[in-house]
C-alpha cells in the first residue's frame, strides 16, 4: 500500500511539473555553457559554426519545448503560490472560479484576460496563470527576434589534406655547350642564328594566358611566380616553383635612339651597356626585339656563361597611330610610329611556397644553374612580342615610367611561359588542402543575451516557486483541482489511460480530500431567485 502511494505521488502533475522544470533548467544551463564554448565573438556578434537554417530550427525547438514545459508546470506553480499565501480554499462566485479554471486549462489571451479582471483573492491566482502565459509569449517573441537578426555567412575553411602526386622541378638536362645551338630545356633551334622556339607551344601559351590546368602564373613581390596549380579548389597548397623578378629602365636617350628612314629606328649604346647597337623596324622575326648582353662564350671550357640576373636590351615599336607625348624616352618616326628602348634585368630563383586562401608566402631557395639561366635568357627572346603587344594601351599613355612598370611584369610572364618546357614534374613535396565552404550564423550579442535571459529566468523562478508546493498537501490538491484536465492530458501523453491507474486513484483521493476543505462559491443570484419565488 505504501509503495502504491509513493507511485501515485510520483505520477502527480505537481511532482512531474517540478521535476520537468528543474530538468529543463539544468539542460538550458548546460546548453548555454556549451554554446558559449563552441561559438566565437567578433565585433559584438556571436558566430555559431552551424548554418543559419539549422540554428534557427534548434532555437524554435527550444522555444516550443520551454513554452510546453511552462504550461505543464502550471499546477506546481499554483500549488507553490497557494503555499506562499496559505490559501486553503477558493472564495468567489461560480462564474469567477469557472473563468479561472478555463484560463488554467486552456491558456489563451481571451480566457486569461477575463480571469485577470477577477476581484478578491481569486485575482492573485489569475495573475499567476496570466504570468505563465505572458512568459510563453515573451519567449516566442525572443525567438522571433533571433529569426529576424540571424544572418547566414559563408567562410572558407580547410578541408581534407591531399598528398599530391606531382611537384615542380626544373629539368637538369639543360645544355651549355654552344650559345646558339640549343635543343634542351624546352627550347629548340635547328641552325645557328635561326629562329628559336619552344618544344610545347600550346603549353607555353596556356601558361602565358594563365589558363593552364597544371601551372599558374602568380604576380607578387615585384615579380612573377610559376606555381603548381592544384587540380581542385584548394584552401591551402604548398610546393616548389620558379620566381622571376624583372626590372626595366628606359635607355632611349642614353643609346641615342633615332629615326632611320621613315619606318625604322636605330640605336647605339655606350660601353656601360656593352656597346650594343641595332635597328628597330617592322621585321617579322620578333626575337630580334631582345638582345641578350650578359651571356658570353667561354672558349677555354667550350661553354656559354650566364649571369644572374640576366641582362637584355629590349626594343618596342608601335604602329597604331601618332603618340602625343613629351616624354623623351618615346621616340617618334615621321610616319607616325614610335618606339622605346629598354635595359631589363631578370633575376631567377627557385622557391618554396604556401598559398592560403589566395595569400602567397614564398621562400627563396637558391639560384638556377648556369645552363638553366641560359635557358631563361633564350626564353626571354621567344615570346617577347606578346609582352610588347599586350602593353600597347599603356604605351599610348605616353608615360615611360608607367610603361616600364607594366612592361617588365608582362615581359617576365612571357619569359617564364617560354621556359615551362624546362619544368618537369615529380612526386615529392606537393600537397594541398581542399577548400570547403563553412556555413556559419552571425547573431548580435544582445539578441542572444535577451533570448538566454527570457529562457532561463522564468523557468528558474517558476521552479523555485514550485518547490514550495510540497509544503502544504492541501495546496497541491486545490491546484490540481483547478488544472485537472491539463494534468490528465499530460499523463495520457506518458502512458495510455486505463482503469485503476494512479491518475484515477489520485482523482479519488482528491474527491475525498475536497470534502474536508471549504469552497465558498457564492450563489446569491440563485438564492434570490428561489426566495422571490
Amino acid at each position: 500500500m505504501k509503495k502504491h502511494r509513493i507511485y501515485s505521488f510520483l505520477r502527480s502533475s505537481i511532482v512531474q511539473g517540478v521535476v520537468l522544470g528543474w530538468a529543463a533548467l539544468i539542460l538550458i544551463l548546460v546548453s548555454v555553457v556549451l554554446a558559449g564554448r563552441l561559438c566565437q565573438v567578433t565585433d559584438l556578434n556571436i558566430i555559431f559554426n552551424i548554418r543559419v537554417g539549422l540554428l534557427l530550427t534548434i532555437t524554435t525547438v527550444i522555444t516550443r519545448v520551454i513554452t510546453f514545459i511552462i504550461a505543464f508546470m502550471l499546477p506546481a506553480i499554483l500549488a507553490g503560490i497557494f503555499s506562499f499565501n496559505k490559501v486553503p480554499d477558493l472564495n468567489g462566485s461560480a462564474k469567477k472560479i469557472g473563468q479561472l479554471m478555463n484560463a488554467s486549462m486552456s491558456p489563451g489571451l481571451l480566457s486569461t484576460g477575463k480571469a485577470c479582471f477577477n476581484c478578491g483573492p481569486i485575482r492573485k491566482i489569475s495573475v499567476t496563470v496570466a504570468l505563465a502565459l505572458v512568459c510563453q509569449y515573451i519567449i516566442s517573441a525572443a525567438d522571433l527576434y533571433i529569426h529576424l537578426s540571424a544572418i547566414g555567412i559563408s567562410q572558407k575553411a580547410p578541408g581534407p589534406k591531399i598528398t599530391g602526386t606531382r611537384a615542380l622541378n626544373i629539368a637538369n638536362n639543360c645544355s651549355e655547350d654552344r650559345m646558339y645551338y640549343y635543343n634542351t630545356c624546352g627550347l629548340f633551334s635547328g641552325l645557328a642564328g635561326s629562329v628559336a622556339g619552344v618544344t610545347y607551344p600550346v603549353k607555353s601559351l596556356e601558361v602565358y594566358k594563365n589558363v593552364s590546368k597544371t601551372l599558374q602564373i602568380w604576380r607578387a613581390d615585384g615579380g612573377v611566380y610559376l606555381l603548381q596549380s592544384p587540380p581542385e579548389k584548394a584552401y591551402e597548397y604548398t610546393g616548389s616553383g620558379i620566381f622571376l623578378k624583372p626590372s626595366c629602365e628606359a635607355i632611349s636617350s642614353t643609346c641615342k635612339l633615332t629615326e632611320l628612314g621613315s619606318s625604322a629606328l636605330i640605336y647605339s649604346c655606350p660601353s656601360s651597356l656593352w656597346s650594343v647597337n641595332g635597328i628597330v623596324d617592322s621585321s617579322t622575326i620578333k626575337q630580334y626585339n631582345v638582345n641578350i648582353t650578359s651571356v658570353y662564350y667561354d672558349r677555354i671550357n667550350e661553354k656559354s656563361i650566364a649571369s644572374n640576373p640576366i641582362h637584355v636590351i629590349v626594343s618596342a615599336k608601335y604602329s597604331l597611330g601618332t603618340l602625343e607625348s613629351e616624354d623623351p624616352e618615346f621616340v617618334s618616326i615621321s610616319n607616325g610610329d614610335f618606339g622605346i628602348l629598354m635595359h631589363c634585368q631578370i633575376y631567377a630563383s627557385t622557391v618554396e611556397y604556401v598559398v592560403t586562401l589566395g595569400s602567397l608566402k614564398a621562400t627563396l631557395l637558391g639560384n638556377l644553374t648556369n645552363a638553366q639561366l641560359l635557358a631563361v635568357g633564350y626564353a626571354s627572346k621567344i615570346m617577347s612580342q606578346y609582352a610588347i603587344d599586350d602593353t600597347v594601351d599603356v604605351a599610348f599613355q605616353g608615360n615611360s615610367s608607367s610603361y616600364l612598370d607594366a612592361f617588365s611584369q608582362q615581359f617576365a610572364q612571357a619569359t617564364i611561359a617560354s621556359f615551362v618546357g624546362a619544368v618537369q614534374e615529380n612526386g615529392e613535396g606537393y600537397d594541398y588542402v581542399l577548400e570547403v565552404d563553412d556555413n556559419k550564423t552571425s547573431i548580435p550579442f544582445h539578441v542572444i543575451l535577451i533570448y538566454a535571459i527570457v529562457i532561463i529566468l522564468p523557468v528558474l523562478i517558476f521552479s523555485i516557486v514550485s518547490i514550495h508546493s510540497f509544503r502544504n498537501q492541501s495546496a497541491g490538491i486545490l491546484a490540481e483541482f483547478i488544472c485537472v484536465p491539463q494534468r490528465l492530458f499530460y499523463q495520457v501523453l506518458i502512458k495510455n489511460h486505463y482503469e485503476g491507474d494512479s491518475c484515477l486513484d489520485n482523482l479519488a483521493v482528491q474527491e475525498d480530500k475536497m470534502i474536508q476543505y471549504k469552497c465558498n462559491i457564492e450563489v446569491k443570484e440563485h438564492l434570490e431567485f428561489h426566495v422571490s419565488n
